[in-house]
């Protein structure tokens, strides 16, 4: 009569299969910490606001921030700069931002416009679009 698995080798094969089928997951990053016996990261975790990292010792490890440090953008993360520049139709928008913050220009007579997602600061005004040095 065989043996019954351990619980052990139960998790094994478990994480195994799920590290196969959902790379980016915490399951794939713990068995690739084991391997290569440094931390990897479990993207299918991460998020604007929090990192998790699998330990070689099999344990995880979530870094949370109180704001974004990160954009996802084009299939991958990017650090958040709130750097302002200047775009070719006049406006200001930040480097990398989670709301794609955007000032628009308020060209001639037309007051500018703050845009960028549902929790952007709501405002107009009449001059040149702040930063812009106009």
């Amino acid at each position: 009569m065989a043996s019954q698995p351990s619980e052990d080798e139960i998790l094994q094969s478990d994480m195994e299969w799920a590290a196969r089928h959902a790379e980016g997951s915490k399951a794939w990053a713990v068995l690739e910490a084991k391997k290569t016996g440094k931390q990897v990261t479990a993207y299918a975790e991460t998020t604007a606001d929090s990192l998790t990292v699998a330990n070689p010792d099999g344990t995880l490890t979530t870094e949370m921030t109180a704001g974004p440090e990160r954009v996802w953008r084009d299939g991958e993360w990017h650090p958040f700069d709130a750097t302002l520049v200047t775009t070719a139709d006049g406006s200001v928008q930040a480097k990398e931002h989670p709301g794609g913050l955007r000032l628009d220009g308020g060209q001639d007579a037309t007051p500018g416009r703050v845009t960028g997602g549902s929790q952007a600061p709501r405002g107009t005004w009449s001059r040149s679009a702040p930063g812009t040095g106009a």
